[in-house]
Parts: C-alpha cells; sequence; structure tokens
C-alpha cells in the first residue's frame, strides 16, 4: 500500500510541475496532449490505490472477524498415573445386574401368567393384597400431602 501510494503521490508531483512549468499550455497541442497523459497517469494510479485500501480495509475487518471463539490460556496438565475408576468392570456389573434382574421379571410375569389361567385362589388372593396395598400407598401419600399444606 505504502509503495502505490508513493507511486501516486509521485505522478501528481509530475502533473504539479508539469502545470508549474507550463501555465499556459492548452495553446499547444504536445503540451495539452502531455497533461492529458500525466492526469491519466494520476486517475490509473488513484483506482489502484483506492483498490489496494479496500483490500487491505476488508483484511483488517476479516482478520478481527475470525478471531477464535476458544482461547487456550495454558496447556493442559495430564495426571502423573491414569485414573484407575474401573469403569470396564463397573459396565460389565451393571449389564450383567440387569439381565439378571430382566429374567427375574419374565420368570415372575410368566409364573403369575400361568396361576392366573389355572384361575387359582392364590393368584386372586395376591392381586388383591397387591390392590389393597396400592389404596393404602395412596392413603398415606394424601396424608403427607395434607401435612404440607398445613404447614405451608
Amino acid at each position: 500500500m505504502a509503495e502505490v501510494r508513493g507511486e501516486l503521490t509521485a505522478a501528481e508531483d509530475n502533473v504539479q510541475k508539469f502545470l508549474i512549468n507550463n501555465r499556459d499550455f492548452k495553446d499547444s497541442p504536445v503540451l495539452d496532449l502531455e497533461h492529458d497523459r500525466l492526469q491519466r497517469e494520476v486517475a490509473v494510479l488513484q483506482d489502484v490505490y483506492t483498490a489496494v485500501r479496500n483490500q487491505y480495509e476488508q483484511a483488517r475487518q476479516s482478520e478481527v472477524r475470525n478471531t477464535p471463539e476458544i482461547t487456550l490460556v495454558e496447556s493442559p496438565i495430564f495426571p502423573a498415573r491414569p485414573d484407575r475408576r474401573h469403569l470396564l468392570v463397573k459396565g460389565l456389573l451393571a449389564l450383567l445386574a440387569g439381565v439378571w434382574l430382566a429374567i427375574i421379571t419374565i420368570a415372575s410375569l410368566e409364573f403369575m401368567d400361568r396361576r392366573r389361567r389355572e384361575n387359582s385362589a392364590e393368584v386372586q388372593d395376591l392381586e388383591e393384597l397387591a390392590r389393597a396395598s396400592m389404596v393404602d400407598a395412596r392413603r398415606i401419600g394424601s396424608v403427607f400431602r395434607w401435612r404440607r399444606k398445613k404447614t405451608a
């Protein structure tokens, strides 16, 4: 940009010197042609300078826009020893416990279904006990809700 500005200033100085040395150049076709040539050179250099200046401003703006969103303040410090949480063992134990629980649930449901098909009195007693337990659980829940409303 400084180089183009220097060329533009030199061309403008040439026009200025021409005008100082040739005050009345309109009468001479050679001098008039020389003046026009110098003016065209200044106009071309002005266009070049304007283009370079615009590119410089766009580069500055894009540099400001392209600032990283995450700035690394300092590099991470890794532990001296690996973290021994035994995640693989814990995961496998959880998987085993889940499979065991699923097997027990399926076996219980199958047992209840078989008993229900036999229309056993024991199953009916068990279902009545389950319904009674649910009613009791609802009563206990309503008592706790009532006490919370009363104290609030």
